[in-house]
């Protein structure tokens, strides 16, 4: 599966996709850059894991790391699936935010925010390689979807005043939010060596 995404983000990072005109060349290569740069992140985070540092919470209602790579692996489909609902809101609108209040607000803790009863971690991945697997199914989907779209993504607006392709952007960017959150239970004195 790791060979297939780095096939397909290869593939369309040098346009061997045919497509329409609806992103710059830029804008295609930049977000599809940034979800191959954030699936390796989380795979970096989750390499060489033993099972108790991987369930360890540094308290009850903290999640573990392996809850949040389960909260990314559910969270992925569904935030695609607003995004691809948003193309097929009116063209012609502008987002109302910039590209970096996206990242800012979607790749960093500075907000805190309760996941949805539907992307609550529930213990449906058991292993590191189980939940990594999962989600390398899901990200493929994603890329797929942005390097062959001819949808207008900057020009329609789908969540909060975002458009299409900011709401992928921000899709990405959660995982940098929750690689952080990774990188804090590892820093507990009480982690697991």
């Amino acid at each position: 599966m790791k060979r297939a995404i780095f096939l397909l983000a290869s593939v369309a990072l040098t346009g061997a996709f045919s497509r329409g005109e609806s992103l710059t060349d830029t804008d295609r290569r930049q977000l599809l850059e940034h979800l191959y740069r954030t699936r390796l992140l989380l795979a970096a985070s989750l390499n060489g894991l033993t099972t108790a540092q991987l369930k360890f919470k540094p308290a009850d209602e903290k999640w573990s790391i392996l809850e949040c790579a389960e909260h990314l692996t559910l969270a992925e489909p569904f935030l695609m699936n607003r995004a691809e609902k948003g193309t097929a809101s009116e063209s012609g609108k502008k987002s109302g935010v910039t590209d970096a209040n996206v990242l800012k607000g979607w790749g960093t803790v500075q907000n805190k925010v309760t996941a949805p009863p539907v992307l609550t971690p529930n213990g449906q991945w058991k292993t590191a390689e189980a939940v990594l697997k999962e989600f390398d199914q899901r990200r493929a989907k994603t890329i797929l979807f942005v390097a062959t779209t001819e949808e207008d993504l900057r020009g329609k607006l789908c969540c909060g005043g975002m458009d299409v392709y900011q709401q992928i952007l921000g899709l990405s960017a959660h995982v940098e939010r929750h690689v952080t959150q990774m990188n804090a239970v590892k820093a507990d004195p009480k982690y697991p060596k």
